[in-house]
């Protein structure tokens, strides 16, 4: 499948149609070779309908050129935003989306319900906000990286200052002791860990983005209190590494649960709510361990090696080993937590294509009413959308965001 033969999409059933094509016209592994999957990701690939289903779309969503254009010009537009931009638009989302993912838990975080919180790359501040106002008794410390260096201006509300330490530095330092916070008798009970995806769009190297991760739960794992619950934004996708950080969580917390907010929905990241931390201290310390033992790991690691090479041979957090955390039981585990997510953003992308291929169409048909020329070209792309060979040709889903951002 490539640029052209995409292009001539004419409605989402051409797509739908497509899709259906391609995942029944060869053995699912081979669809996955052609997709270049990692060895964790084949193992769901072939196990979850709606994870093929996603995977797919975002291929053919991401080759579309008009839908590269709407990132490019959306880039394009942040970017020419002044330094010292504070819109409230970015502080009411992230706001709006705590309380999507606090409804979808069963409203654990409000009503007077958190005393103390942790929000690690809280700027602009709407999950802060958020926690301020609906706990009129809370108090919270955030870290974040300076405005300077985000371009992320904190807008948390003046009135909720006062209960509010905010903190400028780099998670990694915070994780490595370099630099501290000030934290209360017992630790907190809550810890919102959102640093990775704060960052997400800023071209960091796959390398940092997993330190960051690390890093994030090595400062909850050392401040948070028992019974105390987490809540951390990680990619969707099921590559090892994430496998195994959810198999820790699952260790340490009674529940978790993983949450997409609709603003965020395209987007291959889930917000993973974890309630009731139960892990004794001997458990904590070994999980604190290991990931030191892969943070030292991810210094050593050659910073050209794609993430799929380069965390093969990482320490896994939880002490297992590949296999036992691709096995059938802890395969079904990851599904049933992740699924909803895949789901979610499978229709948000099913959504934007759709949109995108009417805004498309909409400017064909005016230049080609008159000749009579769309017809044609929907004829052509249906005889077009189902080669009889070559799936997908380049484009690389392991591990990577593109433009597309999904």
């Amino acid at each position: 499948m490539d640029h052209n033969t995409i292009s001539r999409f004419i409605t989402i059933t051409d797509v739908e149609e497509c899709v259906d094509n391609i995942l029944g016209s060869e053995p699912l592994d081979t669809v996955a070779r052609r997709l270049q999957l990692s060895a964790s990701e084949i193992s769901f690939f072939t196990y979850s309908n709606v994870l093929r289903k996603l995977l797919v779309w975002k291929q053919l969503y991401r080759l579309r050129e008009d839908v590269d254009r709407f990132y490019s010009d959306q880039s394009q537009h942040n970017r020419a935003a002044p330094p010292d931009n504070q819109s409230p638009l970015h502080l009411e989302a992230f706001e709006k989306a705590f309380k999507d993912i606090n409804d979808a838990c069963g409203r654990p975080f409000g009503r007077g319900r958190i005393n103390y919180f942790l929000d690690m790359g809280f700027a602009p501040g709407g999950f802060s906000t958020w926690l301020l106002r609906t706990n009129p008794d809370a108090n919270g410390v955030g870290i974040t990286l300076s405005p300077e260096a985000s371009r992320i201006w904190s807008q948390v509300d003046p009135q909720f200052r006062p209960r509010f330490q905010e903190n400028h530095g780099d998670i990694r330092r915070l994780a490595a002791g370099d630099i501290s916070i000030n934290v209360p008798l017992g630790g907190f009970d809550l810890v919102v860990a959102n640093v990775s995806v704060m960052l997400n769009e800023n071209g960091l190297e796959w390398k940092d983005r997993v330190h960051l991760v690390y890093a994030q739960l090595v400062v909850a794992f050392r401040y948070i209190a028992l019974g105390g619950s987490l809540v951390i934004s990680l990619q969707a996708g099921p590559f090892i590494y994430i496998v195994d950080i959810l198999d820790v969580l699952r260790q340490c917390f009674r529940t978790t649960r993983a949450v997409k907010p609709k603003f965020q929905r395209r987007r291959s990241i889930a917000y993973v709510v974890c309630q009731d931390y139960i892990s004794s201290d001997d458990t904590r310390r070994s999980f604190l361990r290991r990931l030191e033992l892969g943070i030292q790991y991810l210094g050593r690691t050659d910073i050209h090696s794609d993430a799929t090479s380069g965390t093969s041979g990482m320490p896994r957090i939880s002490g297992l080993t590949d296999e036992r955390l691709l096995n059938a039981e802890s395969r079904a585990y990851i599904v049933s937590l992740l699924e909803p997510v895949w789901q979610r953003q499978l229709e948000a992308i099913q959504e934007h294509y759709q949109k995108i291929l009417g805004s498309g169409n909409e400017l064909a048909a005016r230049g080609t009413a008159e000749t009579g020329t769309v017809a044609a070209a929907r004829a052509a792309a249906a005889a077009a959308a189902y080669p009889g060979e070559g799936i997908i040709e380049t484009t690389t889903l392991s591990g990577h965001e593109g433009k597309a951002q999904a």
